[in-house]
This record gives C-alpha cells, structure tokens and sequence, in this order.
C-alpha cells in the first residue's frame, strides 16, 4: 500500500500542519502516489535504454546525469533571477519612495533678483572710461529677496550689474560689463568655502553671463584653452584694507549686498533649515 505522507503535529490526519477531511488525505496519498510512479517510470526509462546502448551506456548515464545537472541548475537559476528580480523591485520602490519624501521636503525658498534697467548706466560720465571715479552711478539699486510660499521672508538692495570692468577685472567680451549674470534661472549653492572673502558666502551656478558664457557647477567658467575664470559669487562688500563696507559696490560678475544685509540674509537661511551646500533657486528679473 502506498505510505501516507503525515506529519506528527498534534492533528489527527494532518499534513503539513493542516487538518484535512478524509477525502482532502486521500488526494495526497493519490498525489505522492503519483509522483512516486512518475520517478519509478523514469528510472526504468534510464534503465532499458542504458541496455538498448550497451556499449554506449556509460555515454548515456552521462547524458541523463547532465541532462538533469542542467535541470537542477537552470532551477537554482531561475529561483536566484525571481530573488533578484524582486529584491531589485523593492530597491526601486524604496528608492522612488525616497525621491517623493525628499521631493515634499525640498526647500520651498527661492531667491528672486530685480534688476533695474538703469544699473546698466554705471557710469557718471560715458565719455569718460571706466574707472572707480566713473562707474559709481546708479549703484545698489537693483533688490534682493528670499520668497517662500509666496511670501517675502527677506529682501534688500543689491549690485548685480559688473561695474567692476577696469583695472585687475578684465571687461566682458562683447561689452564691458559682459560678465554680469543674464537674466533668468541660476542656482545658489549655499555656504561655500569664503577663502579670501569676507563673510559666509555662496555660490551661483548653472547659468550664464550676457556674453553668453556658462558659469558651470563649480561657480566658474572654462575659457578656449581651457583655463578656469573666477568665481561667481553672493558676497558683501567689506574691505579688509577699510575695515569697513565700501561706499559703493563693485562687482566683476557678482551679486554684491551690504555686510549687514549678508549677515541677516544668512541668519534667514539658517532659520529655514539651509546649511552648507544646500541649493536653492534662482532667477533675475529685469524691470
């Protein structure tokens, strides 16, 4: 008679832990029966061929045993690739997941640059060249703010025209001032390394000069020979000869604020969860 498969679980009639009804046992007894005569079957198969061969038994018991290696590998296989598979599927979600959390986190500040048409006119005299005794017209006019949610957290005055195009500053490429941030998006990178800058500072990048230069990742452009030129910047003006903020700002490309208004505008950052090296973005406007 055929054994019944059962285990001692405590339940009468059981298999694999489950109470079946008589019927429910005697279709696994009729399925292990099966499978026994499913593997009887196929032994006697191995056997009568190995004999129908005679002196090519040896080769097919080679076969037949690299026939089933083949088998259980191409198992183990399969079963590796479903583990794979979802444990990539899982590295996905948490990742997607991830994103989403850092998308309803990320930072709501923006900082928006108003620029007046009239910075442009730096000079007191235009028939005169550039110079510190010309270039000081119109100078910190343009604004500055902090916007989040669509409301003003912080604003003041800036320079964000190059007026700074004389002297250790070489003027722009198509014009003098050509390496004043153009108009439109940028990115500021916050709390950068200040080196041989007064105050915490930080960095504009991702954009471009009205020359038509990009300003990279690293706040800087790459001229043809592939030198890299200055940083752009948001500094104050302070002067380590003065010891005091100039009476104007002069700017080379950068958006130059007052000490004071650079401290608070940090403190405003701070105050709202950005820290060193943190992104916020950017955009001029011209009004």
């Amino acid at each position: 008679m055929p054994r019944k498969i059962t285990h001692n679980t405590g339940f009468a009639n059981s298999t694999c832990g489950t109470k079946h009804s008589t019927a429910q046992t005697k279709e696994i007894t009729t399925t292990a029966t099966s499978q026994r005569n499913i593997t009887n079957n196929l032994l006697n198969f191995i056997t009568i061929t190995s004999f129908r061969f005679r002196g090519q038994t040896d080769n097919t018991l080679k076969y037949f045993r690299l026939s089933f290696f083949i088998i259980a590998v191409t198992k183990k296989a399969i079963r590796a690739i479903r583990v794979f598979i979802t444990a990539v599927s899982a590295s996905e979600i948490n990742f997607c997941a991830k994103i989403c959390v850092e998308a309803e986190m990320e930072n709501k500040i923006e900082l928006v640059v108003s620029r007046s048409k009239a910075s442009y006119k730096f000079r007191a005299d235009e028939s005169k060249p550039d110079s510190f005794e010309n270039n000081w017209k119109n100078n910190s006019i343009d604004g500055l703010a902090l916007i989040r949610e669509n409301k003003i957290i912080f604003d003041c005055k800036c320079q964000s025209v190059a007026n700074y195009c004389f002297g250790d500053m070489s003027p722009g490429d198509t014009v003098a001032h050509g390496d004043t941030i153009a108009p439109g998006k940028f990115t500021l990178r916050c709390f950068v390394e200040p080196r041989k800058f007064h105050g915490e500072i930080h960095a504009i990048c991702d954009t471009i000069d009205i020359d038509g230069q990009r300003i990279n990742r690293k706040a800087m452009q790459t001229s043809a020979n592939g030198f890299q030129n200055g940083r752009w910047l948001l500094h104050d003006r302070y002067s380590f000869k003065l010891g005091r903020d100039t009476n104007c700002a002069w700017s080379a490309g950068c958006i130059i604020v007052s000490s004071a208004d650079l401290e608070a505008f940090n403190k405003v950052l701070r105050k709202n969860g950005i820290k060193a090296g943190d992104e916020i973005r950017g955009i001029i406007v011209e009004i």
